[in-house]
C-alpha cells in the first residue's frame, strides 16, 4: 500500500499525464475536456483540475489539479474557486489544512458570484480563535444583499434575537421574507421556523401592522412544514375564534399534530379535550395518556432561562402564546391544571383505562418531522 501511494504521489510533476490520457483515448470524454481547457475554456479547466485532484481520471495528481483549478478560477469559474476553498478548509487529497488560503478562494468565489460562498467565509470567521464576529457578520450581511437563502435567515434570526445586533423586528421581518421568497425557502430543513416566526410577527404586529390573515396564511405554511409552534398556535387560535370562525374540531387537530411532536400545553389542551369531550369525542383513555404526559414534566424555569427568555419575546409568543414575564405563571398553571384533570377523570375511569392511558403515555415517542428532500 505505501509504495502505491508514493508511485500515486510521484506522479503530481509528471507534465505528461494528460497527453498520456489522450494518446489512450483519443476520442473520450476526458479527451476532449483537456482539449478545451488547454484551450482556454475555464468550465473545461474546473473538470479537468477536479478530475486530477479527487484521483478520478489518473489516480491523485494533486499538484496539476491544483494548477488547473487555479486556472479556472483565473478564467472566472466559480465552481473552480469555491473548490479549492474547500480542498484547503479540509484538508481534502493530502492538501495540508490553510485557513488563510481558504478564505481567500471563498473570496474569489463570492466576488465571481457565488452569494453561499459569504457564508462559508462568515462560519470561518466565527471558528477562528478568537472569533472575528464583526467579519463574520460582514460577511453574513454581504451574503443577505447579494441574495444568499442561509444568510438572510441568519440575519432574521439575529434582528429578532438581538443577538450579535441590535433588535429590530422590522428588519428580522424584511430579511425572513427575502428568503422565503426564494425558491429554497420550499425544501429548506429551516423555512418552518421563519414561517412560524413571520406568522407570531403579523399576529402581534411586530415589525409591522397586525393582521390575522398573513399570520394565518404563515402559521399555516410553517404547520404544513411540521412546525410544532404553528401547530399549537393555530390550535389557540381556532380555539379563540381571534380571526377566525371558532372551530374546536381544527383547533383539536393542530393541538393534536403538535402535542405528537412533544409540545407540552398542546398536550395539556389536547388532554382537556379529550377529558370534556370538546372537539373530539371523549375518550378517558387518551385524556389520561396526554394529561399524563402534560403534567409528567417539572416546570420550574433557572434564573438563566427566565434571564433568557426576557432578550426572545418571540420564542416566548410561539412556544407559550404569553409574553415572556408570563412564561412561569402559564407553566406553573397548566401543570396544575392538568394534574387537577388527571385526577379528575381517573376518579372516573376504570382500572383497564387508567393502565391502558398510562401505558400509552410511557410508550410515547413524539413524531419527527420529515426532512424536506433537497
Amino acid at each position: 500500500m505505501i509504495a502505491v501511494i508514493l508511485l500515486t504521489f510521484s506522479g503530481t510533476l509528471r507534465a505528461d499525464v494528460l497527453d498520456d490520457l489522450v494518446n489512450r483515448a483519443p476520442n473520450s470524454w476526458a479527451a476532449v475536456k483537456i482539449g478545451e481547457a488547454r484551450a482556454g475554456n475555464p468550465d473545461a479547466q474546473y473538470v479537468v483540475g477536479h478530475g486530477l485532484v479527487d484521483g478520478s481520471w489518473v489516480g491523485l495528481e494533486t499538484k496539476m489539479g491544483l494548477e488547473w483549478l487555479r486556472r479556472a478560477a483565473d478564467n472566472g469559474q466559480p465552481n473552480a474557486s469555491f473548490t479549492l476553498a474547500r480542498l484547503y478548509e479540509l484538508g481534502q487529497y493530502g492538501i495540508q489544512i490553510d485557513v488563510d488560503q481558504a478564505e481567500y478562494w471563498y473570496e474569489r468565489s463570492f466576488n465571481a458570484g457565488m452569494s453561499y460562498a459569504a457564508r462559508k467565509l462568515a462560519l470561518l470567521n466565527e471558528s477562528k480563535s478568537p472569533p472575528d464576529i464583526e467579519k463574520a457578520l460582514s460577511w453574513s450581511r454581504k451574503g443577505a444583499e447579494a441574495g444568499d437563502f442561509e444568510c438572510q435567515l441568519e440575519l432574521g434570526g439575529f434582528y429578532g434575537s438581538g443577538f450579535r445586533l441590535r433588535l429590530d423586528y422590522s428588519q428580522s421581518l424584511y430579511w425572513y421574507l427575502r428568503a422565503m421568497a426564494q425558491d429554497l425557502a420550499s425544501s429548506s430543513q429551516y423555512a418552518d421556523r421563519a414561517q412560524a416566526v413571520l406568522g407570531a410577527y403579523y399576529e402581534n404586529g411586530l415589525g409591522t401592522a397586525r393582521s390575522m390573515p398573513d399570520a394565518l396564511q404563515w402559521y399555516r405554511l410553517a404547520a404544513r412544514n411540521g412546525n410544532t409552534d404553528a401547530n399549537y398556535a393555530l390550535g389557540k387560535i381556532y380555539e379563540s375564534g381571534e380571526g377566525v370562525a371558532p372551530n374546536q374540531e381544527e383547533a383539536m387537530d393542530y393541538f393534536g399534530a403538535a402535542a405528537e411532536r412533544d409540545h407540552q400545553l398542546a398536550q395539556y389542551r389536547l388532554g382537556l379535550g379529550f377529558a370534556n369531550g370538546t372537539g373530539v369525542a371523549a375518550d378517558r383513555v387518551q385524556a389520561i395518556k396526554w394529561l399524563t404526559l402534560a403534567s409528567r414534566r417539572c416546570c420550574e424555569l433557572t434564573k438563566g432561562e427566565v434571564e433568557q427568555l426576557q432578550l426572545h419575546r418571540v420564542e416566548s409568543l410561539l412556544s407559550w402564546r404569553v409574553e415572556p414575564r408570563d412564561v412561569q405563571n402559564t407553566l406553573e398553571d397548566s401543570m396544575k391544571v392538568a394534574r387537577a384533570e388527571l385526577n379528575r377523570i381517573k376518579h372516573l375511569s376504570t382500572a383497564d383505562e387508567i393502565k391502558a392511558g398510562e401505558t400509552q403515555a410511557r410508550d410515547f415517542n413524539p413524531v419527527r418531522p420529515p426532512l424536506p428532500i433537497p
